[in-house]
């Protein structure tokens, strides 16, 4: 590894030993240059053909790159130390150890009678065998009864691999805290197993150091140095560097989590850097920066050949995260029918599959070979350093639960990359391919286009202004502009927050309407009243209900048409975009759909913006609006 210098992670509990210095130095970035800003990456995928270079100004961001948000922000400016001596406990303000600060490890682990440390083996580590090393300092509560579903298995596993992988450059060491069930005043928690054996049966599957568990006044001197157990919720790791600076407190979790070993020595300028080649990877996509390493440029076979990664430049690839705790097996079925339908068309295609590493799995890597086994795709090598970094780029959850990058798909010599392919694949099948969001684009106006003015209900159907002195039959209506707007009954707590789309495109639709009004320009509003509480277009009582004094209350200054959505005979509210969304989610927002003249459909969209005078107030096309709210739609997953 580059740049990679002498540090030790240690494990502690109890008092340390630290000095804190009032001199404030901005902290360095990867490349080399100060910064004193906190990192907010601005790379982003544009899941759009090159092509569409009009379509992507008025298109949102595919998703932002906002790992730093996500858990708080990695990078802070640090204190610079100036070489004074270290002293004990917190700082005289009471504040707990933090980013910058200076301990010294050997008055924080060691005592006049004890100089070592212990292993598994019972093997003793001296004091001066830290020198020159990270170290994590790990507190771990004995029974793990404080640690939800004792998720102390799953932080310890994945410390180990950060570990071995570690070890052959014996300039990192991990030093184990355990700390005691109870804090002081609290009452203890009974147990019929002896500490010494429940430690030593933790203990026991761990490669690193420990403070001995016989040492209980170190270990609640340490805890009580360094943190509140109130502040931070165990288990708690703390990463010191070779010269006793705190690089990382509390939250080091999820910096191995998410770069494991790679994020050796878990500084913030390493992550930093980290983040900056993610960024890049990003901006600028392709197989090579998505798939490669600077070891490997090949994906192996299930057969455990290795691919080369140039012979699919030229192809569609599927990126599959896998969990194997949690599989997909309908998306895993229907990609495989899409794969056998596509080869004997000749389609360039392949997938790639990216196991996402679970240490709730026992044989996590056995099962995944056993699954690939019976998978005729590809693969990335089972926790390859990639395998984490794509989960950081496509912001995909660590349980499985978030699904909407599962299937990430990538153009030939990556023209688009779109992360929602598995929501492109499952309702539109072969016939999204590529699985581009402009060919979906293409799909949903082709299925819009034909829509008319006289197909959405019977011409006799008659439509009541909101004051009721307007009254008039559909068909009058034929000939006319015509704005349908889309709502839900709950008008009042799903349509007109603060920040609705509503709120913001009315009152300029509202100043619009009476400004054509009589002229050559006019056009007529019909607001089509939707049952909020089943999500379906069961009858309302329009007359008595809630739905309407709602409505009054909004609008009374308009005599806007009503109908209910049971009136029509299409549901206008499907899309391919919104076949799995809840009645809550269209709750949040509403649609429009705007006629011509002519009864042909000229705009169709959740967000509407108002962006020209004339009637529809889009300036772009139908395709570039649906391109839009197709990015918007994403985002909102």
């Amino acid at each position: 590894m580059r740049g990679l210098g002498r540090f030790i992670l240690v494990a502690v509990g109890g008092e340390g030993l630290f000095s804190r210095s009032t001199n404030t130095y901005n902290l360095a970035a990867a490349a080399g240059s100060i910064s004193t800003r906190r990192i907010n990456s601005s790379s982003y995928f544009y899941a759009y053909s090159k092509a569409r270079a009009k379509a992507f100004q008025r298109s949102s961001p595919l998703f932002p790159f906002s790992y730093l948000s996500q858990f708080g922000g990695y990078i802070q400016s640090t204190r610079h130390h100036t070489q004074t001596a270290a002293r004990p406990g917190f700082t005289d303000n009471g504040k707990a150890l933090e980013k910058g600060d200076i301990i010294n490890l050997n008055d924080l682990l060691f005592t006049p009678t004890r100089n070592y440390l212990v292993k598994n083996n019972n093997q003793h580590v001296k004091a001066e065998e830290l020198k020159g090393k990270v170290v994590i300092l790990y507190f771990v509560p004995l029974s793990g009864h404080s640690i939800p579903y004792n998720n102390k298995d799953v932080f310890s596993s994945e410390l180990k691999d950060v570990y071995n992988d570690l070890l052959p450059l014996n300039n990192f060491e991990v030093v184990l805290v355990v700390m005691d069930d109870h804090c002081e005043g609290q009452i203890p928690v009974s147990s019929t197993t002896d500490p010494q054996e429940e430690f030593e049966d933790l203990f026991s599957s761990m490669p690193w150091t420990a403070v001995p568990f016989s040492d209980a006044g170190s270990r609640k001197r340490i805890e009580k140095c360094l943190f509140k157990r109130e502040e931070c919720a165990p288990p708690v790791m703390f990463v010191i560097d070779s010269t006793g600076m705190v690089l990382q407190t509390c939250r080091v979790w999820h910096i191995l989590q998410d770069f494991g070993a790679l994020g050796f020595p878990f500084s913030d300028e390493r992550i930093n850097f980290l983040l900056a080649e993610d960024d890049a990877a990003a901006k600028n996509p392709s197989l090579d920066t998505l798939l490669a390493s600077p070891q490997r440029s090949y994906v192996i076979s299930n057969q455990g050949d290795k691919v080369p990664i140039d012979t699919m430049k030229h192809k569609v690839v599927a990126l599959y995260f896998y969990y194997v705790d949690m599989p997909d097996h309908y998306l895993t079925s229907e990609l495989q029918c899409v794969c056998d339908v596509l080869a004997k068309l000749k389609k360039g295609f392949e997938v790639v599959v990216i196991f996402i590493r679970n240490f709730h799995v026992d044989d996590w890597e056995k099962s995944c070979l056993e699954i690939f086994k019976s998978m005729p795709w590809l693969a990335l090598p089972f926790r390859d350093e990639s395998c984490k970094r794509l989960k950081r780029i496509f912001k995909l959850s660590y349980n499985g639960q978030t699904v909407s990058h599962q299937l990430v798909i990538v153009g030939p010599n990556a023209e688009f990359v779109e992360p929602f392919g598995a929501s492109l694949l499952l309702h539109c099948n072969i016939s999204a391919y590529p699985f581009s969001r402009e060919k979906l684009v293409e799909l949903e106006t082709n299925k819009v286009k034909g829509l008319k003015l006289d197909m959405l209900c019977h011409p006799n159907t008659v439509l009541r202004s909101i004051d009721g002195y307007r009254q008039v039959s559909f068909k009058e209506l034929f000939g006319k502009r015509i704005m349908l707007v889309l709502e839900w009954s709950d008008i009042e707590n799903y349509i007109y927050g603060d920040d609705s789309a509503f709120t913001r495109f009315a009152p300029m639709l509202k100043g619009r309407y009476a400004q054509t009004w009589g002229s050559n320009d006019e056009f007529e509003v019909i607001r089509i009243i939707i049952d909020s509480k089943s999500g379906t277009v069961e009858q309302l009582d329009l007359d008595n209900s809630e739905c309407l004094l709602s409505l009054k209350r909004q609008h009374a200054d308009m005599d806007w048409f009503v109908m209910l959505a049971s009136d029509l005979k299409l549901n206008l509210s499907s899309s391919h975009y919104w076949y799995d969304k809840s009645p809550s989610y269209f709750q949040s927002c509403f649609q429009i759909f705007a006629f011509d003249g002519n009864g042909r459909l000229v705009r169709k969209t959740m967000y509407p913006t108002f962006e020209n005078m004339e009637f529809p107030f889009y300036a772009g096309s139908l395709e570039e609006e649906t391109l839009a709210q197709l990015s918007t739609a994403f985002l909102n997953y």
